[in-house]
Parts: C-alpha cells; sequence; structure tokens
C-alpha cells in the first residue's frame, strides 16, 4: 500500500493511494500502529485514491479507531468517494467515526479538541 504521510500543526494526515483489499489491510494497520506507538495521536485518513474497501479493512479501521481514542486522541476520514460513504453507512462505522469533505475541515474540528495533557 502507498501512503504519503505529512503534518499541519498537531494532526497527522496519511493519504491513501490503493484500494484497501485484504492484503493491503494490514499494511493501512501498520502505518496506523506506527503512528499511534509514535504519540501521534489526531489522526486524519485521506480516502481521496481510495475507490474501494473490504469488510476486514473495515474492522481494522474500527480497531484502530479504539486504539487511538484509548490514547486520548481520533481518528477522522476524509475525501471518502459515495460508494466507501454507503459501505460504512451499511457497516454503522460512520456513526462512530467522523466524515469531511475535505482535509482542511478535518483538520480544523481537531482544534476544537483539547491534547490528553490538558484534559
Amino acid at each position: 500500500m502507498r501512503v504519503n504521510i505529512y503534518t499541519d500543526g498537531s494532526v497527522r494526515i496519511i493519504e491513501l493511494f490503493d484500494n484497501i483489499i485484504a492484503e493491503e489491510t494490514e499494511s493501512m494497520r501498520d502505518y496506523l500502529e506506527a503512528e499511534i506507538q509514535a504519540e501521534h495521536i489526531r489522526l486524519i485518513l485521506d480516502f481521496a485514491q481510495v475507490d474501494y474497501m473490504c469488510s476486514f479493512a473495515l474492522g481494522a479501521l474500527v480497531s484502530m479507531l479504539k486504539r487511538v481514542r484509548a490514547r486520548g486522541g481520533d481518528l477522522k476520514l476524509t475525501r471518502v468517494n459515495i460508494w466507501l460513504k454507503n459501505l460504512l453507512s451499511i457497516a454503522q462505522v460512520s456513526k462512530v467515526i467522523d466524515i469531511y469533505d475535505t482535509v482542511p475541515e478535518a483538520v480544523k474540528a481537531f482544534s476544537a479538541l483539547p491534547f490528553p495533557a490538558e484534559q
């Protein structure tokens, strides 16, 4: 799985460039786990270049969401296509993960949240 990772203030943005099928799910999980271990707990996954995601990847996404929230952070999704939005809605994942149309909107949403040390 190809990714591009960059920072905007206190937020790490992970641009995904491949469809997330079973074989790619471990790569996605590894990237997210590395970010969490490095104490980057304000994460955005940018799905602009992803057309498809399997159910196995959906489960991994929810698992990583729980891990980052357990550390006082959050995970947000951006630029999710209509097919993936429908999948997230059917699986009821969209009830627990915030989805934004643009990366700047997602970054701005983090500004309303205190850092874990400030809580």
